[in-house]
């Protein structure tokens, strides 16, 4: 639990967090967009985002392949 705690406050504070052999977690920012609600026939709008976002080293992608 304290490792998912440095993460977020890593992260939330603007930091990426690289482990070596393991991969990258950073703060990734998602655009505000329109989608379409069939049910009520109508647009909404969904509003913009950060999520926490990950890309696997090439050392962690070798070992699944």
């Amino acid at each position: 639990m304290a490792f998912v705690s440095r993460l977020l406050s890593l992260v939330k504070s603007g930091n990426s967090l690289a482990i070596q052999g393991f991969g990258v977690f950073e703060l990734k920012e998602k655009p505000a967009r329109k989608m379409f609600n069939p049910t009520k026939n109508e647009y909404i709008e969904i509003p913009a985002r950060q999520m926490l976002g990950f890309k696997a080293s090439g050392l962690l992608k070798a070992k699944f392949q």
